[in-house]
């Protein structure tokens, strides 16, 4: 209560100061109060159809930002000014996780974060289906054992679980519904087929259908040739080769039980075929001799002609491709494969002397002359005859009469050439000389006396003067004069006998 004491007109002042001053600070409050909720109003809001994302009465000059994730996906990551009103449709059959972020451009007391899972609301519609093929197992006995699994469908899957170790054990195969089907009747749980296999023996008996070979011509190689085996055999091949050094040594075949088998007799074991092989070295077909092409001018092709390579054996070349001192050089020689070897008394080099004298023409072919030499008799000398000849004609053949060296000179046509390194073959392959020595009379061929002459007998008339002397046949020796020393020697004993004749009468 106002004092009694202060007069009324103050007491008027004091009253009107005190009210303004009331006023003064109600407007004061309202002013520092809170804004109401409606100034900034974020929300997230997941319904079975859609999620609903509102942010309002932001700031409009506020770098304000919203991000938007439904099931792992960012469907919106931007910026907004005053507001963001904004409704994202999604599948009611199925569930569905948020979340939702708003940043404040104009600081932090209204940035927003929700997240969560929206559950379906409706039931999807579902498919009947039924397994069409079960799946198959058969297992007789032994380690091995058939597994058929259907393929799979569109209303369901199989996958299977093999607990099955060395051919024993149970295997369980599953089959799975897929979204949106359910097994006839409305069950949805997984259907399984459990097996059991087992590795109990079957004693199946078995042989050995052909026989293993191993073929070993010659040479270190060979081949081991082994009959053709499936699983249903009930055995398999082995090639043990740790037995052979160098091509040389033993080669073992094994044939070994599978699991559940025997053999027709009943035994187990496995059986072995040992073959032993050699290195004994293989021959190989002919080999042709290289031939000289070119023997003149050094025009930079390869003046020789090589056979082409053989299965086993091939021609090396050494050629210097120049030539020094006029002469070119080229040694060819055979090299072999391993295990190979030339027929016996074949020729495996050849050395080829090529001139650089320029060729007017080409060479045509090779040019061949020869000459056949006889012997001397006791009164005659040998003989030099000229040869056929391919190519080549004579110009010299000079033969003594009596014997002696003799000469002949063979002259290769237009374009031909004899080929290198034989005797007498000139430095330009186109002439070729023979020097030969002709053999002379020997007479001492004709010291052999001869066949003693029989005394004639009364009946053999005597010799006439009118009677061709004889003469040995090559020699030219004259009998004239021992005949007629043969026939007064039988005159005188003519005489003797015709007297002593007389005397006993």
């Amino acid at each position: 209560m106002l004092n009694p004491a202060i007069p009324r007109r103050s007491r008027a002042f004091v009253l009107a100061a005190m009210l303004l001053l009331t006023a003064l600070l109600s407007a004061l409050l309202v002013t520092l109060a809170p804004q109401s909720a409606q100034a900034h109003t974020p929300a997230a809001s997941p319904t079975c159809t859609s999620l609903d994302v509102s942010a309002t009465n932001y700031a409009g000059n506020a770098a304000n930002h919203v991000t938007v994730v439904i099931d792992g996906d960012t469907v919106v990551d931007e910026a907004f000014g005053a507001s963001f009103v904004r409704s994202f449709a999604w599948d009611a059959t199925v569930d569905h996780d948020w979340e939702v972020t708003i940043d404040q451009g104009d600081g932090n007391q209204y940035d927003y974060h929700d997240s969560g899972t929206q559950t379906a609301c409706e039931q999807p519609p579902t498919t009947e289906t039924g397994v069409t093929t079960e799946p198959g197992f058969h297992d007789v006995c032994g380690p091995e054992y058939q597994l058929v699994v259907p393929e799979d469908t569109e209303g369901y899957r199989f996958t299977v679980a093999n607990g099955a170790q060395d051919g024993s054990g149970d295997i369980v195969v599953t089959a799975t519904l897929n979204p949106g089907y359910v097994w006839t009747g409305g069950a949805t749980e997984p259907r399984t087929w459990t097996f059991h296999a087992t590795d109990e023996p079957c004693d199946v008996p078995t042989t050995v259908e052909g026989t293993p070979n191993v073929v070993d011509q010659c040479g270190p190689g060979y081949d081991v040739q082994l009959p053709v085996v499936t699983d249903a055999d009930g055995y398999a091949f082995s090639v043990d080769e740790s037995g052979v050094v160098d091509g040389e040594g033993t080669v073992v075949v094994t044939a070994t039980l599978a699991d559940g088998f025997t053999w027709q007799d009943g035994s187990t074991e496995p059986r072995t075929y040992e073959f032993a092989v050699t290195s004994e070295p293989c021959t190989t077909e002919a080999i042709p001799a290289p031939t000289a092409a070119e023997v003149c001018g050094p025009d930079g092709d390869a003046p020789y002609v090589l056979p082409a390579d053989g299965e086993h054996y091939r021609y090396v070349v050494t050629d210097p491709g120049t030539y020094v001192d006029g002469e070119r050089v080229v040694t060819i020689a055979v090299a072999f494969d391993d295990g190979f070897v030339a027929p016996e008394g074949a020729t495996t080099s050849w050395t080829f002397t090529f001139s650089d004298q320029p060729c007017d023409t080409p060479v045509a072919g090779i040019a061949t002359a020869d000459v056949i030499v006889t012997g001397a008799t006791c009164s005659a000398p040998g003989t030099a005859t000229t040869g056929q000849t391919e190519r080549a004609s004579w110009t010299v053949t000079d033969v003594p009469a009596a014997g002696g060296t003799a000469t002949f000179v063979a002259v290769a046509d237009q374009g031909a050439a004899f080929q290198a390194g034989l005797p007498g073959v000139s430095s330009d392959l186109t002439t070729r000389t023979f020097t030969l020595d002709v053999p002379a009379a020997d007479g001492d061929l004709c010291a052999i006396a001869p066949p003693p002459v029989q005394p004639p007998t009364q009946a053999t008339p005597p010799t006439t003067a009118q009677s061709a002397p004889p003469t040995l046949p090559r020699t030219g020796f004259d009998l004239s004069a021992i005949l007629a020393l043969g026939a007064l020697l039988a005159v005188a004993g003519a005489t003797l006998v015709v007297r002593r004749v007389r005397a006993e009468g």
